[in-house]
């Protein structure tokens, strides 16, 4: 993915500290946006699906409910693919963690299967069908088709990109 664009080495990194740190302050807006209109909280405590509360308290409207989760859906799903997506190795560029690249992935991996884990259990029980946390096996059956669609065709029609070598005059 970084093969069109000028001085790879030091924009895509540079590119993916700004995303970072954008998305945290969209987060953090966000964040504070929902507590501020987060309407009776007992009310939102008490259901399974306390996201659906909050947003139905501050518009009032099923229908601007609905849309606004469908938004949540659709980014989370846009996110999850595009962890996925990933270009050929390159050669290190100016920016390195040294010593403490190994132990940053390892704590990441960590905290990716610590929240796999955790994340689809129930909040309330007994489970069933209002309660029921549907994160993992949605989660799963994304992997399961993903997984599938690879055996069937997908790495018949995979095709590894390939970087151009630069010259001096290249950037």
């Amino acid at each position: 993915m970084s093969d069109e664009v000028k001085k790879a080495r030091v924009q895509v990194p540079r590119s993916m500290v700004t995303a970072v740190v954008a998305n945290a302050i969209m987060q953090f807006l966000y964040m504070m946006t929902v507590l501020f209109t987060i309407g009776d909280v007992s009310v939102v405590l008490a259901d399974p699906l306390p996201i659906l509360q909050v947003y139905y308290q501050a518009t009032g409207s099923k229908a601007a409910t609905n849309f606004f989760v469908a938004m949540l859906a659709v980014l989370g799903t846009v996110a999850f693919f595009n962890c996925f997506a990933s270009p050929t190795s390159i050669p290190w560029g100016p920016f390195r963690l040294g010593q403490a690249g190994p132990l940053i992935n390892i704590f990441s991996l960590c905290y990716i299967v610590f929240m796999l884990i955790w994340m689809p259990f129930p909040a309330y029980l007994p489970v069933d069908s209002v309660n029921m946390n549907y994160a993992g096996p949605i989660t799963g059956a994304i992997i399961l088709a993903a997984l599938l669609d690879w055996c069937i065709g997908g790495r018949k029609r995979f095709q590894v990109p390939v970087a151009r070598l630069m010259t001096d005059g290249d950037d």
